[in-house]
């Protein structure tokens, strides 16, 4: 006792001394000193509470008694809470006070908040060094001097506030965790967390205490479901009206709001509520009419089933075109310039928008990240920045309320000048760089000057603790991290296979798979782990040596033990992907810097010794999956379903206007068609690439000396080219005289062996990436112009007579402007090593160019519409009938054949084209018929030369494949490779099934086997060459040698006679509806697919309706839709509409549960819950029930009686024990006498009603209420079981909160009052709580009788203005239909069946109601005979039959 009597003692003096600092705070705060002062004193008065705190832990560690333990819990929750209320109003305080007297020096990051604790350790403050105005430039130091004094701190970030949105709920709960860290004791987190609440989610955490778990563990109880997330989110979704046309803004709102909700959804696991087609149509709905054509159209073109991603990737692209504020760059060969053409609503108001980057006039980048301002020099950068009155800090156009003295931007030049940062207050874009000496500069390979590479020895850690000691290498120019393979074996690293590609110099590039690894690194100096991820490579680099002792660390202020570096291989790269890995202090001394990264100082730059060494450049890319869309599209042509297009396009809105602009920049130049490229982005962007392209250039002739052949074609194709003007030589007088935007492509060789005459083609690269910048993300990519391939084949043998033709080099027949020219430079030296290459550029279109295909065909268009005056039919035959630069075209006779390819020619010839050759089934006077080949590949893929295609044999009129599948085409090394079998891998199986083009679909037999088996493969994992099981092996082999009998099938003609000559029918005919209803009865397929069987041998007019007829009336398709009946939704009852009717004069009930309670110490049982509403006043009774039986509810349903009256009618559904009470009822009145029928049921008969059994939607009313009183119950007792009297309580309660709710319109204008609630008609007041006075004192009774039927008769006026009208609209089930009738033959909706099982049964009895509407039917089966909503039945063949 005596040691405890000490230790309270000493607590006593301690909280003294708290009680003093705390009142020394007060003082200061109320006499507004200083904050510094305040913070000082603070510190004092935190560390007083936490010896405070240390003296109250000893003392309590030697009480005994639990009541003495819990009270001076108290006392010390009491002193928590002041000093807690206390440290809010220092950091308020703090934070809203400006200290004059030292504003011009930064205060130390180590405040007091609620989100910075004060630690013991904590260090002094620091003050931030200003530079003195006389160190500053002339034109800075006015502006310094003034900021000195108007300098204010930046508000900190606050803490999340939560208000009940249960949307915002998670980020909440995150963003509350984020901030508070570990820092914190849970009494110090559970008061904040209180004063984050507002409204009813602080009301539910007042009575909680300091448990801070059980705070949680509720809050996520109410807010944390992810059902109810989803359902708001999804109402949300719901509410969003669709959208007007030319709403654009409100598209963006709708845009932003889907992205928003499925974000959230992903974010708490459940996407799937959004990701699914009921979601999908509701936000097509959405949509007006246009945006639906659009999309729409767009699917089409995508050739794929509408997903949600695509809607949002489509939504978000539309989004963006709408928000554009300017037209892309466009050029004319007349002006130098470019104009910039601005979207706007027609208004010729000079209004100026806004835009991030002022430089570029657009939003997509600010001016701190614009490209331009960076390509220029110092001087051009500060000439820019002052004439536009730009802010130096950062670089936002200034103004009277925007200086750089007040710029909340301003801070501190990042630049480095000799070790040391920049003193000025400027942007790092405006840094002067250090003067340089300009002259004449000899260049020579100084081979004294050695390179340090920037490289550190550290730990790499694996699983277990595992550890290696390796060098490390930072490098700044990598995208990706690396890690030596045979480091991650020896910390046995498990990883993730990934495939590389490997770019070596001068371009060549490999392949090879590998594994994406996570491991862990740490200094040597410090045990701080980083988790990193890196691609694995057998090699990295060569072997690095060690720091020499030569070199001098001493000007750089470290010793050679600070520096560690190892020699050996190098272990780990580490790239700008871990780019917090390349900061830390920087010390500069000459051309040698040094910086401590987080791994330890690392010395690099260059330093004087003797050395010879050579190392490799590699350029390591991450491949991305192989898209496979392209190999299978051909499965669905002709066959996938595609939306009917009303309109003549079937372009997207972007595709439209890029079309608009490669059209309208057209013009003739001669007979040749002139196309400007259609740039995006300003070409004068482009960097010099030259270097790169050189490299390129010398790999490409390492290859092609290897075999002088293809060397000889590839220069002979190259002179060619420059015969016959598609490309020019430049001089070196044209290169220096031309200033406008300059770039290179490479080019390399694609070898073709199996084409003697060309074994080699030329391919020009524009998409090789350089800097960052790749020429064909320049230019826009333009509509897809070509014609649907099946029905180019399909027209050409619609007729008899059938004729191709090639025309001609088509890209070469179009010329590009000379500004085009020069981003189309290329570099050549005829094979001769020796000396520097010649500099070439291209006149025409480029083949691989990213719009080159719509600006050809845009050329081959208008050369159709200029012929189309005088040769109409060629005009339109060049406008449908080509794909790419094939022809294909057929008519009924030779005389017309001649003609129409006549025609053509003429045509062509206007634009600068021609054919190449004509074949024709039928003889051709055409003088320009060059080619005499029998056989013509027919329409070969243009995406993959070694493809072969239908081949057409024009003398015959036969098709038939040309198929060669043996062993690739490099030509064998010696006798036993020919007899050797191949051995298959993934990657040969699928080029030899590539080569059988086959849009037709006539060896469809055999290629979908090929490509299922394919599939197989994928599903195995097998790599693309990893050679197959030997099962798998075998059946290759036998496959491919079935294909090559392809090249044995011929075919007489596209069609049967009958297909191309259809017997022509009228659609009311009885013939007509026989035949169309034989071709659905095979299958019962939908409406298109009949219409295509009908077709093959009859075309009758009106199929599609014909057949959509058949279908609608067909029994069995009526049994596997099973849709079911609906009717026009019944007036209101008049029960739901009787003003000035008493409380619960009209009444609905209904059960709910059940609810465990408890009945013992260690037993449990089941209750239920018992709602009663009012149907007009819609007010809540609830009571308990002990169980279902009807006696338990006639119990239940007399408290009802005594404390509501007895209502005039009751409906319920058609549970058991409301049928048992109605009929025990009846029992007991029957033997009652006329005296007791009066006291039971009031002086009137109650009038019981059930519905239809199946339809709880005819008792809406209490089934809503029931979900609102159940997530009430839930809130409230969560999963504790309670005691039938608690439980009993309990719904009281919440009865009242539910009769809190407002059941009418909420008021939006003050003079409209409060809202209606129940509790207006069943207490008079909106809630429960005493009401305030003053109140009129009478005694006369006849006043309180007139005050309560003022009460009264308000409410049902309120009632009348604000309920009724919300219940007069139908809001679904508006429409009228076919009333069921008796002897109709249905289906029972059973959920528990299968859905192929249904009952059948007929319809003997039917319900209508007042209107004549039939909604409730009795159905008779083989078994029985049931009620039922005409919901719950599908009619599948009506009483009155069809007629035929």
């Amino acid at each position: 006792m005596a040691d405890e009597a000490a230790l309270k003692l000493q607590r006593r003096t301690a909280k003294g001394k708290l009680t003093r600092t705390q009142n020394a705070v007060q003082f200061l705060l109320k006499g507004k000193r200083p904050s510094s002062e305040v913070k000082d004193s603070f510190i004092e008065c935190k560390q007083a509470f936490e010896d405070v705190c240390k003296k109250h832990e000893d003392y309590t560690s030697v009480i005994v008694q639990d009541e003495e333990f819990e009270k001076q819990e108290k006392w010390i929750d009491e002193c928590q809470q002041a000093f807690l209320e206390l440290k809010i109003q220092v950091n308020d305080y703090c934070h809203d006070t400006v200290d004059l007297k030292g504003s011009d020096r930064a205060e130390s990051a180590e405040e007091v908040s609620p989100l910075n604790p004060v630690r013991e350790e904590a260090a002094p403050l620091v003050q931030e060094e200003v530079p003195e105005p006389e160190h500053l430039p002339i034109a800075e130091q006015s502006e310094v001097r003034s900021a000195q004094f108007s300098k204010l701190k930046m508000e900190k970030p606050k803490m999340p506030k939560f208000s009940g949105d249960v949307r915002d709920y998670h980020v909440f709960k995150s963003d509350f965790m984020h901030a508070m860290g570990t820092g914190y004791s849970k009494r110090d987190a559970i008061s904040v967390l209180r004063a984050c609440l507002h409204g009813k989610p602080a009301e539910m955490v007042r009575g909680i205490g300091s448990d801070f778990e059980a705070a949680w563990e509720y809050l996520d109880s109410v807010y944390g479901d992810p059902r109810f997330i989803a359902d708001a989110i999804i109402n949300d979704l719901n509410k969003f009206k669709v959208l007007k046309d030319g709403e654009d803004s409100r598209f963006c709102e709708l845009v932003h709001l889907i992205r928003r909700s499925f974000n959230t959804l992903k974010e708490i696991g459940r996407p799937q509520d959004m990701d699914n087609s009921q979601m999908l149509a509701l936000i097509e709905r959405k949509l007006n009419g246009d945006d639906k054509k659009v999309w729409f159209r767009y699917l089409e073109m995508e050739n794929k089933q509408a997903t949600l991603a695509m809607l949002i990737d489509w939504l978000t692209i539309e989004m963006k075109s709408r928000m554009r504020a300017t037209a892309p760059v466009r050029c004319d060969s007349n002006k130098s310039g470019y104009a910039v053409h601005y979207a706007g609503n027609g208004n010729t108001e000079a209004v100026k928008p806004f835009h991030k980057c002022w430089i570029c006039e657009t939003s997509t980048h600010w001016v701190d990240e614009c490209k331009k301002l960076a390509a220029m020099s110092y001087s051009q950068r500060m000439e820019k920045i002052k004439d536009n009155h730009a802010c130096f800090c950062c670089l936002k156009k200034a103004g009277k309320s925007h200086r750089m003295a007040n710029c909340k931007r301003r801070k501190q030049c990042t630049e480095m000048i000799n070790g040391k940062q920049c003193t000025y207050f400027h942007h790092p874009l405006l840094h002067k760089p250090q003067e340089s000496v300009t002259g004449s500069v000899g260049i020579t390979l100084n081979e004294s000057a050695k390179a340090i590479l920037p490289i550190v020895q550290t730990k790499m850690v694996g699983p277990k603790g595992r550890e290696y000691t390796g060098n490390v290498l930072f490098d700044s120019g990598a995208e990706i991290s690396l890690v030596r393979l045979s480091v991650a074996e020896n910390l046995n690293l498990k990883g993730r296979n990934v495939d590389v590609t490997i770019t070596k110099l001068g371009g060549e590039q490999e392949q090879i798979q590998t594994k994406r690894f996570q491991l862990q690194i740490k200094s040597l100096e410090t045990d701080r782990l980083y988790q990193i991820q890196a691609i694995g490579l057998p090699t990295i680099s060569e072997e690095i040596e060690e720091i020499q002792e030569g070199i001098d660390l001493q000007r750089l202020k470290l010793e050679h033990s600070d520096v560690k570096r190892g020699s050996g291989p190098l272990d780990l790269l580490i790239g700008v992907d871990l780019g917090q890995m390349h900061s830390g202090e920087m010390r500069q001394s000459g051309n040698l810097v040094a910086r401590h990264s987080p791994l330890g100082w690392v010395v690099f730059g260059s330093c004087q010794g003797q050395s010879t060494y050579q190392k490799s450049v590699l350029h390591v890319k991450v491949s991305e999956p192989i898209n496979m869309t392209d190999f299978w599209s051909t499965e669905s042509m002709g066959v996938q379903s595609q939306n009917c297009q009303c309109e003549p396009t079937k372009f997207s809105k972007l595709g439209q206007e890029e079309g608009k602009i490669i059209s309208e920049s057209c013009r003739k130049v001669g007979k040749q068609w002139l196309v400007p490229y259609p740039w995006c982005k300003d070409p004068h962007l482009l960097p010099d690439n030259k270097v790169q392209v050189e490299r390129t250039l010398q790999t490409t002739e390492k290859r092609l000396l290897k075999n002088p052949v293809y060397a000889e074609a590839y220069n002979n194709q190259i002179r060619e080219m420059v015969d016959r003007k598609f490309a020019k030589r430049l001089s070196k007088e044209e290169q220096e005289n031309y200033s406008g935007p300059v770039h290179y492509i490479s080019h390399h060789a694609v070898l073709r062996p199996e084409k003697k005459s060309t074994p080699v083609r030329i391919v020009f690269n524009a998409s090789a990436s350089f800097q960052g910048h790749c020429l064909n993300d320049y230019w826009m990519k333009g509509p897809d112009l070509l014609n649907n391939l099946l029905g180019v084949l399909l027209r050409f043998r619609q007729y008899e007579m059938a004729a191709c033709g090639d025309i001609s080099k088509m890209y070469h027949r179009v010329l590009i402007p000379e500004i085009d020219q020069h981003v189309h430079r290329f570099l050549w030296r005829d094979l001769d090593i020796e000396r520097p290459p010649d500099v070439y550029i291209k006149t025409v279109l480029t083949f691989g160019d990213k719009p080159a295909p719509a600006m050809a065909q845009t050329a081959l268009l208008k050369t159709a519409e200029e012929g189309a005056a005088k040769y109409p039919e060629a005009a339109q035959m060049l406008k449908y009938n080509t794909y790419m630069d094939d022809i294909c075209i057929s008519t009924p006779s030779a005389t017309e054949m001649t003609e129409v390819t006549n025609g053509i020619d003429k045509v062509l010839a206007e634009g600068g084209f021609s054919v190449k050759g004509w074949l024709s089934n039928c003889p051709l006077s055409v003088t320009l018929t060059e080619d005499k080949e029998a056989l013509k590949p027919l329409l070969t893929n243009a995406t993959a030369e070694k493809i072969l295609g239908v081949v057409w044999n024009h003398e015959n009129d036969t098709l038939s494949y040309k198929v060669c599948l043996g062993q690739d085409m490099a030509e064998p090394e010696t006798q036993s490779e020919i007899s050797k079998p191949e051995k298959f891998t993934k990657r040969k199986i699928m080029s030899k099934v590539a080569r059988i083009f086959d849009p037709i679909g006539f060896a469809s037999a055999l290629v979908v086997r090929a490509k299922i088996g394919l599939q197989k493969l994928w599903q195995q994992g097998l790599d693309w060459d990893t050679e197959l099981p030997e099962e798998d092996q075998s059946a290759c082999n036998q496959l491919f040698k079935e294909m090559e009998h392809l090249n044995n099938v011929r075919k007489a003609d596209f069609m049967s006679y009958e297909t191309t000559h259809p017997v022509l029918l009228p659609q009311k005919h009885q013939v007509s509806l026989l035949i169309t209803r034989h071709y659905h009865s095979m299958g019962h397929s939908g409406v298109a697919c009949t219409a295509a069987k009908v077709r093959k041998k009859y075309w009758i007019i009106g199929v599609q309706r014909l057949a959509k007829s058949i279908k609608y009336k067909c029994v069995t398709c009526r049994k596997m839709d099973h849709k079911v009946e609906t009717q026009r939704m019944a007036n209101l009852p008049k029960e739901r509409m009787a003003p000035y009717t008493p409380p619960f004069y009209y009444t609905s009930c209904d059960y709910f549960g059940p609810m465990t309670v408890k009945v013992g110490r260690n037993k449990t049982t089941k209750h239920y819950g018992v709602v009663f509403t009012c149907l007009n006043t819609r007010a809540v009774h609830l009571d308990l029930a002990v169980d279902c039986s009807s006696m338990e509810f006639l119990q239940v349903l007399r408290r009802f009686f005594a404390m509501r009256g007895q209502p005039a009618y009751i409906l319920s559904d058609n549970g058991s024990q409301f049928v048992g009470a109605q009929k025990e009822l009846q029992l007991m009145l029957k033997g009652w006498n006329q005296q007791e029928l009066q006291e039971f049921c009031a002086g009137r008969g109650t009038e019981w009603k059930f519905t239809t059994p199946a339809a709880p939607h005819q008792n809406g009313c209490a089934e809503s209420l029931v979900k609102s009183c159940k997530i009430a119950l839930k809130r409230a007792i969560g999963d504790q079981v309670l005691t039938p009297m608690e439980l009993y309580t309990c719904l009281q309660d919440i009865g009242n909160l539910v009769n809190q709710r407002p059941i009418g319109r909420v008021p939006t204008d003050p003079d409209d009052g409060h809202y209606l609630c129940p509790n207006d008609m069943l207490l008079g007041r909106a809630s429960r709580e005493v009401p305030q006075g003053p109140f009129r004192e009478t005694r006369n009774p006849k006043h309180r009788v007139e005050f309560v039927q003022k009460i009264v008769n308000s409410f049902w006026q309120r009632w009348t203005r604000d309920v009724l009208p919300l219940l007069v609209p139908r809001r679904k089930w508006d429409a009228n239909r076919r009333n069921v009738c008796v002897n109709d033959i249905v289906m029972l909706v059973d959920s528990s069946a299968v859905r192929g099982k249904w009952t059948v049964g007929r319809v003997v009895e039917v319900y209508p109601g007042n209107d004549g509407k039939v909604r409730n039917v009795k159905v008779k089966t083989m078994s029985a005979e049931y009620r039922r909503p005409i919901g719950k039945i599908a009619v599948i063949y009506p009483v009155e039959g069809y007629e035929d």
